[in-house]
């Protein structure tokens, strides 16, 4: 039993050793395995440029020998891909991991290709551009081969969106990607569009129009004119989150009757506000019609001109122009229409419906409904 510990430690110490030589040797496999891929990506790309595309058998056994030492990288893949459009054999199940995987690597290459420092950019992350210059000889020579494969192709087929792309004709395969014949297409479904401008990401909505007050709340207000601004902020490609005001300067068909202490007061309306949260749906009808679906929650209030008298009770109090409000929940949905007129700008309607149950304010001593609606003009840019 004396020599249990010992045989313990020895077991623990042998077990230690081999597990720190396993890790010793996955890090030398994989500093090495990168490093092959990169002489092997220069040697390979540097041999293919070489051939024209009508060289499809001798560029697959250069193509197999990159795989051995890379896998099945991005430039590979792309290769293979125009290599059966030159040869009328493309199928998308066939090049089904290009399209899953590969499509969206090649427009953050496009997009990192605009940057005006893209060769740092590479120089930081040569791995997952595959060891392969962006602007470099094997980018531009497959992007002439798609450039020179593309007036063959049937409109609007995977082999044309493809050679689109692989020409860096990035205009014209978003606009290709949003026809509505592409509505099952397979790369429209994994893809994003690059916007060349650099769109920014908030967009800014205004809004002028009527307000329209329904059911009860119409013996109280008039119609009365409403002008509004909301900030959207996208969150996926046709989804967004924003905040938004609309404020109405009211007509007022008769006072409000609020509680002051023990009495009612007789209150004018002056404003109505609406301060929101909301998310908003965008679908498209056509090239340039657009219809937001929209719904949103927030505060509603309506200030009054009776200004609140001062509290007795209270020794050198402050005098302030303060004056009598209501407020509640507001829950609102609608919709905009609207038409692009520049590129980055749209016109149009926006319809909404408010509810705004004002009888759950104490200030308020007579309800005076909670319905209205709004119709008004929308710029957006």
């Amino acid at each position: 039993m004396k020599f249990t510990p010992i045989l313990i430690s020895l077991f623990l110490w042998s077990t230690f050793l081999v597990n720190a030589q396993s890790e010793n040797k996955i890090k030398k496999k994989s500093t090495t395995s990168i490093s092959s891929c990169d002489s092997t990506a220069s040697i390979y790309q540097n041999k293919l440029t070489y051939f024209n595309i009508n060289k499809t058998d001798s560029m697959q056994h250069i193509l197999n020998k990159w795989e051995q030492g890379c896998g099945k990288v991005e430039p590979i893949l792309r290769l293979e891909v125009l290599m059966a459009i030159h040869n009328s054999t493309f199928v998308d199940s066939n090049h089904q991991m290009y399209i899953d995987n590969y499509v969206n690597k090649y427009i953050d290459r496009i997009t990192a290709t605009n940057e005006p420092k893209y060769h740092l950019i590479y120089e930081s992350q040569k791995d997952y551009y595959d060891f392969i210059p962006l602007r470099g000889e094997f980018d531009n020579w497959t992007k002439q081969i798609a450039i020179d494969l593309l007036p063959k192709q049937i409109n609007n087929s995977s082999e044309y969106l493809l050679c689109l792309l692989l020409s860096d004709n990035i205009k014209s395969f978003n606009d290709a990607i949003n026809t509505d014949s592409l509505s099952n297409s397979k790369i429209k479904n994994n893809f994003k569009i690059i916007d060349e401008d650099n769109a920014s990401i908030i967009n800014l909505n205004l809004i002028s129009g009527v307000w329209i007050p329904l059911g009860m709340m119409s013996n109280t207000f008039y119609p009365s004119p409403q002008i509004g601004i909301k900030i959207n902020l996208p969150i996926f490609k046709t989804l967004s989150f924003g905040i938004g005001i609309h404020l109405q300067f009211l007509n007022n068909v008769k006072a409000l009757e609020v509680k002051s202490n023990d009495n009612v007061l007789q209150a004018k309306g002056s404003t109505g506000l609406n301060f929101s949260a909301y998310l908003s749906k965008e679908y498209k009808l056509g090239k340039s019609l657009l219809i937001d679906g929209i719904g949103g929650v927030g505060i509603g209030r309506i200030h009054t001109t009776l200004a609140i008298p001062p509290d007795p009770t209270l020794i050198n109090q402050k005098i302030e122009d303060q004056y009598y409000s209501i407020q509640t929940i507001d829950c609102s949905f609608g919709v905009n229409i609207k038409k692009k007129i520049f590129k980055k700008s749209t016109i149009g309607l926006n319809l909404s419906y408010n509810y705004t149950p004002f009888y759950l304010d104490s200030t308020l001593a007579t309800s005076i409904g909670y319905n209205s609606t709004s119709i008004g003009l929308l710029y957006t840019f």
